[in-house]
């Protein structure tokens, strides 16, 4: 007789015991001069994985009675009494049991099922009571059957026959315990009669036989902990976000539990304190920090364990899964301006820059752009919304990028010169930096180079920097008296440009 067989993977079998010589779960005896009559026990206790409930365990258990003919007898007949299952107090009856109260001709099989426990069961014949008491409350929850061959030939007066049982005959049952509820017993018993003859007499029949008393006690699951934290946290490049895990004991439990981990690639975690003691129905916990990489394309899900193991005795682990999403690159800037040029005043000019930018092979999303005032200045006019733009990004590298948003928001300096209002943007190891600039695109040509800088000195200082194509035909000054017009003019000139201020110059994307 092979062991029950387990249906699916959302059950564990916790304990299982076989028939073993020498012991309470397999009897040899004589049948009278027939020679050796031997039955067996063996059994199995499951657990329910499916956790449906969060306050309560599931468990289920099953009994095989075994008949193993050692004779030449080819008639008996067999009774099964007082055979149960007796659960601790804790345990709570759901209903569900195997045999029923019944009467068949022949065993039939069944499937015992609840949550996630399924048990296929081979069912003995004839009648079946089942009757079930305490649990949950003082005393001890019990399972038991007898199950007698009511054939009209049950004293073996011509042919006995089996009846019950062929070679074997099973029982189950599903209880609930409290969540967590370990290192109980469960007593299997088998009380079985094998009657061989029957002999009528003056004074009434007279039936010889042998009884088998089987019994085990089986344990649930051995006292253990279990962990519990966050399955999942999101956290930008470069920062750093603090968890807790803890270890939970079970009410039978004690000892000291060991934390580790297997981060990802890139990530740094640290675990304090790495150890804690647990006693009976207590809990532990230890910090848990994440620190996602600054590598500016580390967008992306990243999942692995932190494992918690006993440092002394029983070797038990358990690990606790956690998921890392590390989101794009958020853009949300807001900057108020407010200035004086000359004659001119400008006051509560607000610049807004939002949107989600996502670096992986390349730096791509989208970015709107506002420019709003509360106040008219000289060159601005009076609505309140000064200029709007969406910027579709797509900027071939997933390294550090910079790139230029230019606006049409041209407030005029005391020179004279409508100067554009730019954001220049630089990402570096995922963290965005914004910078304010004025008169980045002068000649709106969607770079900002030196041809910019030529234009603002040709038309205002009738000088030049550099070579380069100019919109004013005016000769170039040689500001520093050197005899020739070069870049060291320039460089003179620009700290005459107060309205201007002249950061990097970096391709300008839209």
């Amino acid at each position: 007789m092979t062991g029950i067989q387990k249906a699916h993977a959302s059950e564990t079998l916790v304990n299982t015991f076989g028939s073993v010589p020498g012991t309470q779960t397999y009897l040899c005896k004589p049948l009278g001069t027939q020679g050796n009559f031997c039955m067996g026990l063996s059994g199995d206790i499951w657990k329910d994985n499916d956790e449906a409930d969060p306050n309560h365990d599931i468990f289920g258990a099953d009994m095989h009675i075994i008949a193993h003919n050692a004779t030449t007898a080819q008639s008996y007949v067999v009774q099964i009494s007082n055979t149960y299952f007796q659960f601790p107090s804790q345990a709570a009856d759901l209903g569900r049991f195997d045999p029923q109260t019944q009467s068949v001709s022949s065993q039939s099989p069944v499937t015992l099922a609840y949550s996630g426990i399924s048990i296929s069961l081979l069912l003995p014949a004839k009648s079946t009571t089942a009757v079930s008491s305490g649990g949950g409350g003082s005393g001890n929850l019990t399972y038991t059957w007898t199950v007698n061959d009511d054939t009209s030939d049950e004293f073996c007066l011509s042919t006995c026959r089996q009846g019950v049982l062929g070679s074997h005959a099973d029982f189950g049952t599903v209880v609930q315990v409290p969540e967590a509820f370990s290192g109980f017993t469960v007593q299997f018993n088998a009380q079985v009669f094998v009657t061989y003859l029957c002999q009528v007499m003056v004074d009434g029949t007279t039936c010889y036989g042998t009884q088998y008393n089987l019994s085990e006690s089986p344990t649930g699951p051995d006292p253990d902990f279990r962990l519990s934290g966050p399955a999942s946290i999101s956290e930008a490049p470069c920062s750093t976000t603090v968890t807790t895990t803890t270890a939970t004991a079970d009410p039978n439990f004690f000892g000291n539990i060991s934390f580790s981990d297997s981060p990802h690639s890139g990530f740094t975690t640290r675990v304090s304190p790495t150890s804690v003691e647990l006693q009976p129905g207590s809990s532990g916990s230890t910090s848990y920090s994440i620190t996602a990489p600054c590598n500016p394309n580390a967008e992306g899900t990243y999942s692995w364990n932190i494992i918690g193991r006993t440092t002394l005795g029983t070797n038990l682990q358990h690990s606790w899964a956690i998921s890392v999403s590390v989101p794009g690159i958020s853009v949300s800037y807001n900057q108020v301006l407010g200035w004086a040029e000359g004659p001119h005043n400008y006051s509560n000019v607000t610049i807004a820059i939002n949107g989600l930018l996502h670096n992986t092979t390349s730096v791509n999303g989208v970015l709107a752009l506002a420019v709003t005032n509360t106040t008219r200045g000289y060159g601005i006019g009076s609505s309140s919304t000064a200029y709007t733009r969406t910027f579709d990004i797509n900027y071939p590298s997933s390294g550090d990028v910079k790139f230029v948003l230019g606006t049409n928001f041209r407030p005029q300096s005391y020179q004279g010169l409508p100067f554009n209002v730019s954001a220049a943007i630089k990402i570096h190891q995922g963290i965005v930096t914004i910078d304010l600039n004025r008169a980045l695109d002068v000649n709106n040509d969607r770079v900002v180079d030196v041809n910019d800088i030529n234009e603002v000195y040709v038309n205002q200082f009738q000088t030049c920097y550099g070579t380069g194509p100019y919109t004013n035909t005016s000769p170039c000054r040689d500001d520093i008296a050197s005899g020739i017009a070069n870049s060291m003019d320039g460089q003179i000139e620009v700290h005459d440009l107060l309205a201007v201020e002249i950061h990097e110059f970096w391709d300008y994307k839209t």
